[in-house]
């Protein structure tokens, strides 16, 4: 039984038809997450933290972090009024038509199936090459303890072999005298 969410069938609107609420919804989220995701790039963009910008919006840190934290329903006023106050900024307002776009044949979300051409990704490989030579450095050191172990038993066994043909051959010299 699949538990998860689907994305409402979207459809253009018709003539006199009501446009049904799932897909209302869904284009109001979606609307709540790309505006939430640029007002947190700009800010990452500037550098400012939510101090400052609590200071430069003559707000409260507590009102900034409600903000930041979530998604929300933002009046246009407060998103003007944060991208502003970050960088100087305002959002661009031009429609967009995602349903006269060709459809997608996609198995992965677009985020992760193309890079970031402006994001700095080589601290992910350097830390998995360096995972890796940490798993393969005590890889060999076990490796390096198992072969010692061996060998000390080895010796082992010979020191015992040994020492017990030095007995049985003086027993046999003190029976044979």
């Amino acid at each position: 039984m699949n538990t998860s969410r689907s994305t409402p069938r979207l459809s253009k609107p018709v003539a006199n038809e009501p446009v049904p609420s799932p897909a209302l919804e869904y284009m109001r989220r979606r609307n709540r997450r790309r505006f939430f995701s640029l007002v947190h790039q700009e800010l990452k963009r500037s550098g400012i933290s939510r101090l400052e910008l609590s200071k430069r919006m003559g707000r409260g840190m507590d009102r900034i972090s409600h903000l930041l934290a979530a998604p929300g329903n933002w009046r246009l006023d407060t998103l003007s009024d944060v991208l502003f106050c970050i960088s100087g900024a305002e959002p661009k307002h031009e429609p967009a038509y995602p349903l006269d776009r060709p459809a997608r044949n996609r198995t992965r979300p677009e985020w992760l199936a193309e890079p970031d051409q402006d994001a700095e990704y080589g601290w992910i490989e350097e830390t998995q090459k360096q995972t890796q030579d940490a798993s393969l450095g005590r890889f060999k050191r076990q490796e390096g303890d198992a072969v010692k172990w061996l060998i000390e038993k080895v010796k082992n066994e010979d020191n015992k072999l040994s020492s017990q043909s030095k007995h049985s051959g003086a027993d046999s010299g003190l029976a044979a005298a």
